[in-house]
């Protein structure tokens, strides 16, 4: 063995394994369960998008950042619920034809 090597290095380590069992994770940290009827996922999101979150977390009496996105997902998924016509985008807003068509509805009503 090595002269420099210290022996007493793996009696420490043996000694930490011991008194430092590894401990089950909360459920909440669990890959494989959920609590309170959310799932602990990975997802890659722009630097952007998820600054703009943290952000907005910081101020004071806001939900923290992943709250905001599952609440803006959670309303994503509600519009895709809604019939097609009451849901007007930015882009209709912006579509010269959309909007002769709206005037016309306007004046008939």
């Amino acid at each position: 063995m090595n002269d420099n090597f210290d022996e007493s290095i793996l009696d420490n380590e043996k000694e930490f394994k011991k008194r430092f069992k590894k401990v089950p994770r909360p459920a909440f940290l669990d890959k494989n369960k959920s609590i309170k009827g959310k799932s602990r996922i990975t997802i890659l999101l722009d630097a952007d998008v998820l600054e703009f979150f943290k952000e907005r977390a910081s101020e004071k009496g806001n939900a923290p950042y992943q709250t905001q996105i599952n609440n803006e997902l959670r309303k994503a998924m509600e519009n895709l619920n809604q019939p097609k016509g009451e849901v007007v985008t930015m882009e209709m807003l912006d579509n010269p034809a959309f909007i002769s068509v709206l005037a016309e509805k306007l004046k008939a009503a």
